[in-house]
């Protein structure tokens, strides 16, 4: 499956692991769900529970976001966005029914997705203990991406603050779970600094629906940034002379509904 936002460039191939983490086929089917204190219940149905990712993994992203939202989105909020398989770039809307819940060895926990196909994972040291995974009742190819939102940003826009804490959950999760001599790799090349801040690098963001254009915007300074499919852009996110509360906006081949 192709990422339709993704670091395009040397470095994020040095990982050799697709940004977009595929599910592949798990074992166990539908059962109550329990966590600890309480009793829920949800049902799995139809297939059987398949691996999104290790809780492990996403919660380095978890910790990268708690260290870096002070300097780029005091606001910001992080949630995961669940995907799914497309041949090109082209969103594609979620099967009916996608259920994802976080399962561990003795506890299970569901993961509500939203209207926008997102869902909020808890920040617990419980679930490291219980080694658990992200698992979702669908075979075929999905995926998540860090989805990071500020409050109160205009419709049919992007925070560039919010991109660039999204590029650094993405790359501290893909950095935990690549070979240590890719890591290493990448540290010789980055002078040991922030992938997502060296300076030669690209970025390229999606708009989540086709446009028309984009542009990058910061009191009265205006940027055409370069649109690479109907729906994906280059971010300037190593461009510290473009504040993060720089906004990008999108123009639209024909009226749309306002995004969120």
């Amino acid at each position: 499956m192709r990422h339709p936002q993704a670091l395009g460039w040397l470095l994020a191939a040095l990982l050799l692991q697709p940004a977009l983490l595929c599910a592949e086929e798990g074992a166990q089917a539908g059962s109550s769900v329990e966590t600890p204190g309480e009793t829920q219940s949800v049902t799995i149905t139809a297939e059987p529970a398949q691996p999104l990712n290790s809780y492990r993994a996403l919660h380095v992203g978890l910790a990268a976001f708690d260290r870096t939202r002070r300097t780029h989105g005091p606001e910001a909020q992080l949630r995961f966005r669940l995907l799914a398989a497309a041949d090109d770039n082209r969103p594609q809307p979620l099967p009916p029914g996608v259920q994802v819940v976080l399962r561990g060895a003795q506890a299970t926990l569901p993961l509500p997705l939203d209207a926008q196909g997102r869902f909020a994972l808890p920040d617990d040291a419980f679930w490291l203990g219980e080694q658990a995974e992200v698992d979702i009742n669908r075979h075929g190819g999905f995926g998540w991406f860090p989805d990071v939102r500020t409050p109160g940003v205009p419709p049919n826009s992007r925070r560039l603050g919010d991109l660039r804490l999204e590029c650094t959950v993405l790359t501290e999760v893909l950095k935990s779970e690549a070979h240590w001599l890719r890591r290493a790799a990448l540290t010789v090349v980055t002078l040991g600094g922030d992938l997502c801040a060296v300076k030669f690098g690209r970025y390229v963001a999606t708009a989540g629906q086709a446009i028309r254009g984009a542009q990058l915007r910061s009191q009265g300074r205006t940027l055409a940034l370069t649109l690479v499919s109907p729906y994906d852009f280059e971010v300037p996110l190593a461009d510290a002379s473009w504040p993060d509360d720089a906004l990008i906006e999108f123009s639209f081949p024909e009226a749309v509904p306002a995004s969120s």
